[in-house]
């Protein structure tokens, strides 16, 4: 059911704008090989660009002031060289807590829309998938990862979460836990 949900959430919209703070250029020597990350701030815009080159969409949900854990998340985890070189294979649009769409007229939150139910309305990321070709994946929310002072997702879990492989929301979510476990099994490599 989450699917239709998404696929009406996806495909409803035309000319949706948000206002969001773009990525902040870093002048740092740590910071200076890894290329700037290209925030959307349109989510529709977005989705078409995803959707038309076959990329995943990245949505970082986030207060649009920048208040913590959001500034810090950014600044230790999205920031990060090798996190940004990561993010050059996705779509990135920044939308905030409040961010609507148009939906059948309404305007709707889109973080409490039921396709991000498990964001828990909290800010963090949410992938879509456009790379898949073919339906169930294409177009549907496989990824969630809300963020929190103690849920939190370094460069190294960051780096797990984007480069997990197609599959489902339970599924993705099932092989982000096996490869950060502390044991380190070796199961969901071959």
């Amino acid at each position: 059911m989450k699917f239709v949900y998404c696929m009406a959430i996806l495909s409803g919209f035309a000319g949706l704008c948000f206002a969001a703070d773009a990525a902040p250029s870093s002048d740092t020597n740590a910071n200076a090989d890894a290329p700037e990350i290209v925030w959307h701030s349109d989510y529709g815009k977005a989705m078409t660009e995803a959707q038309n080159r076959n990329r995943m969409l990245f949505i970082y949900f986030c207060d649009p002031e920048g208040k913590d854990p959001c500034n810090r998340f950014k600044a230790e985890t999205l920031f990060d060289p090798s996190v940004r070189r990561k993010l050059q294979e996705y779509v990135c649009v920044q939308i905030p807590l409040k961010g609507t769409i148009k939906m059948q007229g309404e305007d709707v939150v889109l973080l409490e829309h039921d396709a991000f139910a498990e964001m828990l309305g909290r800010p963090g990321i949410a992938i879509v998938d456009f790379r898949s070709t073919d339906a169930p994946l294409r177009g549907s929310v496989v990824s969630t990862f809300p963020i929190t002072h103690k849920l939190w997702y370094t460069p190294e879990r960051m780096i797990v979460i984007l480069d997990l492989p197609p599959g489902t929301l339970t599924q993705r979510t099932l092989i982000y836990a096996v490869r950060i476990h502390p044991d380190k099994p070796l199961s969901t490599d071959g």
